[in-house]
């Protein structure tokens, strides 16, 4: 399987185990923003320790100028890194 990803890699074309990966990509992904999106809808104690976080790290100020579309990216990215 392999020698057939780099045979498929060498010509151009995008191989099996590409197309697993960047599926597998995007689920994780928009198994984060549903997970985030949970968490939020349900007032979940992690979203007040994440906000807090934030806070440390970028300044009460700096997240009140945020746009909500920022802050929600924001949150996303450190959620995921954590």
């Amino acid at each position: 399987m392999i020698r057939i990803q780099n045979v498929e890699r060498s010509t151009g074309k995008i191989g099996g185990l590409d197309i697993l990966a960047a599926r597998d990509t995007v689920s994780i992904v928009t198994d984060t923003d549903a997970m985030i999106d949970h968490q939020l809808k349900s007032n979940d104690p992690a979203v007040d320790s994440m906000l807090e976080r934030l806070k440390e790290i970028y300044g009460a100020e700096h997240l009140k100028a945020l746009k909500d579309s920022e802050l929600y990216e924001l949150y996303k990215r450190h959620s995921i890194a954590k």
